[in-house]
């Protein structure tokens, strides 16, 4: 009983002290302080955040512009080859007749 007595007390006791420290004007600035230096840091990183993501949407689509370019050139060299195919196939017939 004395133990919960205590412990009822001591709560109170801890809860008076808290509410004068928090409600004096130095661990008021100070906390406004804290809170302040963590929202510029928030506001750093968020932009760094943003930069990194933007240079990866670039990398993305100068990826996609130099696949498209590969695959572009691909096509043509094998449209070429083709052509090469039917012209030698074209003039051994004309050779054989």
């Amino acid at each position: 009983m004395k133990k919960k007595l205590l412990g009822v007390a001591g709560g109170m006791l801890l809860g008076v002290v808290g509410e004068k420290i928090l409600k004096s004007d130095t661990t008021k600035k100070l906390v406004v302080d804290t809170v302040s230096g963590g929202l510029k840091i928030k506001d750093t990183v968020d932009k760094t955040i943003e930069k990194a993501k933007e240079n990866a949407e670039d990398i993305v689509v100068e990826a996609k512009v130099k696949n498209a370019e590969e695959q572009k050139a691909k096509e043509e060299a094998e449209a070429e080859a083709e052509a090469e195919v039917e012209t030698i196939e074209v003039l051994a017939e004309e050779a054989t007749n």
